[in-house]
């Protein structure tokens, strides 16, 4: 599967948890108002027939209904908030050692990804998603996934005639201001001639 086919499987995902920032509206609140104010008491009932000694009368006739009591207040409803990247690099890493500058833009309209560094930072406290996916030709690769400086997963492939393929994700709980980027782990004596593809996304699951 190349590069164009990751994309296939990969932008269903991105489209779901996007869909709700593309709308006009925040979405259905499901969020009630206060009561509104009871309406006046209505008017009394005409006075039924007096009973014959030991017996009741027959019941007077019912009132008619208050009018209506005013509306009560609107209950508020925030829109969901979300986060998401989508980015691509169809050439080999730099250096090792530093995040991965992608070159391409497929999704990125909160600006939270800067395609200066490489790095993510999270906007957002809460559960997001990571994935990367490599195709490479006759070159070894040896990534990490990042956070904070710190290595989360890490996945690798020799150098062989043909294609390869490796691939990566995680869950990761952040908070606002966390880093998130993908880092080349082979030094220079190790690059090959050889093409390499990648794919990198992310997106914000739930808010804490």
């Amino acid at each position: 599967m190349g590069v164009t086919g990751i994309w296939i499987l990969v932008l269903p995902v991105l489209v779901a948890a996007l869909y709700s920032e593309d709308q006009d509206y925040p979405g259905v609140c499901e969020i009630q108002g206060a009561p509104g104010i009871p309406g006046p008491r209505g008017a009394p009932g005409i006075l039924g027939m007096p009973g014959q000694r030991g017996k009741d009368g027959i019941p007077g006739a019912s009132g008619m209904p208050g009018p209506r009591g005013p509306p009560g207040d609107t209950g508020k409803c925030d829109a969901k908030q979300t986060s998401a990247f989508a980015v691509k690099l169809n050439e080999p890493f730099l250096a090792p050692d530093q995040p991965i500058v992608f070159k391409e833009v497929v999704y990125n309209h909160q600006d939270q990804f800067d395609l200066t560094t490489g790095v993510f930072t999270c906007p957002i406290s809460g559960l997001y998603h990571f994935m990367f996916h490599m195709e490479t030709f006759q070159r070894a690769v040896k990534v990490g996934l990042m956070e904070n400086g710190t290595q989360v997963i890490e996945r690798a492939t020799g150098s062989k005639d043909g294609y390869q393929h490796i691939s990566g994700t995680a869950l990761l709980e952040l908070v606002k201001g966390d880093g998130v980027w993908l880092e080349s782990k082979l030094n220079h004596t190790e690059f090959e001639k050889g093409t390499i593809q990648t794919v990198f996304y992310g997106f914000l699951i739930h808010e804490n």
